[in-house]
């Protein structure tokens, strides 16, 4: 029996990607190369719900202004 387990930031990245319908997960799979291109892109509604997000903006932002 083979079972997937997926990190806090993976649950926290699919949570995100699927508020989008199908544009970024097909049969339960993350398009990962689809938000790939939108994060290159800075696609604003992507780039707002990851940042909105607390797990994922903890993970991969930098408070710079202290």
């Amino acid at each position: 029996m083979s079972q997937t387990f997926e990190t806090a930031i993976q649950q926290a990245l699919r949570e995100v990607v699927e508020s989008f319908d199908e544009q970024y997960v097909a049969e339960g799979l993350l398009k990962k190369d689809a938000i790939i291109v939108d994060l290159d892109n800075y696609k604003p509604e992507l780039v707002e719900k990851i940042l909105t997000n607390a797990i994922l903006n903890e993970a991969f932002t930098e408070d710079i202004a202290g």
